[in-house]
């Protein structure tokens, strides 16, 4: 919980569904939170960043965003993502774009001063730029890979990206890491233990069970209508393409083009690490 508003990081999902989600669920706490006499107030999301190397996805985000917004805007007093913040986890550094924001920010000042006729030295406009502030967190509340981390490689090639990435939590804030249960899953997630192990977070106890996917009826039936819609529209759209893709569909997820199969949704891992320490200044 913050006075200032929540920031989130969700790092290579695509369409950021984690971002909606969480903005969601500070929305409806919110809401529920109003409804108790003497609840403490909560702020909303309010910084909505993502890292994702799919270009398309900035289009996608606003489109979703501005429908959003305008099928019920009393209700969303969350920020929502209107573009990919970030073009690649590679060699990405949240210390290092908080310091580049800062230093434009003073720029911005020093130049602003110089219009005005007056004198203004670098240090005083760097100043000036942190007590106004950047929206660019030097940390994140929390920090979600929505099934991002997807073969064994992948966390030794980004172990300083991770290392950095859960170095990077406010005091209290949550690591995220969310995945399937099968294949080579148990071995990513075990060199992701080590990766995290030296960072100083805690593990939260009580997730090493597999966690059933839109467990109840009402999400199965709202979340199996759209992949169905959805389905039914791309191969309307493009027969030819669809066509490439149909006979996996029909092998590995049957229910999705036959409405006569039951749709069967996955099982999936939640590993959440924390950190309970105190804050630390940065230079």
């Amino acid at each position: 919980m913050r006075r200032n508003g929540v920031s989130v990081l969700e790092v290579g999902a695509g369409p950021a569904p984690a971002l909606f989600a969480i903005s969601d669920f500070y929305d409806d706490l919110r809401a529920w939170l109003t409804s108790i006499e003497g609840a403490p107030a909560i702020s909303p999301v309010a910084v909505p960043h993502s890292i994702d190397r799919g270009a398309a996805w900035s289009s996608l985000l606003h489109e979703v965003s501005e429908m959003l917004m305008m099928r019920d805007p009393t209700h969303s007093v969350s920020a929502v993502p209107f573009r990919i913040t970030y073009n690649d986890l590679a060699g990405f550094s949240v210390a290092s774009q908080y310091q580049d924001a800062i230093r434009e920010k003073a720029w911005m000042i020093e130049n602003e001063f110089e219009r005005a006729g007056e004198d203004i030295s670098s240090e005083w406009a760097r100043k000036f730029a942190m007590e106004e502030g950047v929206n660019v967190p030097s940390r994140y509340d929390i920090i979600v890979l929505c099934n991002f981390l997807t073969n064994t490689s992948m966390p030794t090639n980004f172990e300083a990206e991770l290392k950095d990435l859960a170095q990077s939590l406010t005091p209290g804030g949550l690591l995220i890491v969310l995945g399937a249960t099968r294949g080579s899953y148990p071995r990513i997630y075990g060199r992701l233990h080590e990766i995290v192990a030296s960072t100083r977070l805690r593990l939260v106890d009580g997730l090493d069970d597999p966690i059933q996917a839109h467990e109840d009826t009402w999400t199965q039936n709202i979340v199996g209508a759209h992949l169905r819609a959805s389905v039914a529209f791309a191969s309307a759209a493009e027969p030819e393409q669809f066509a490439h893709v149909a006979g996996k569909l029909k092998k590995y997820a049957p229910g999705v083009v036959d409405p006569f199969v039951k749709l069967r949704f996955p099982e999936f891992r939640a590993l959440v690490w924390k950190n309970e320490w105190e804050s630390r200044r940065r230079g």
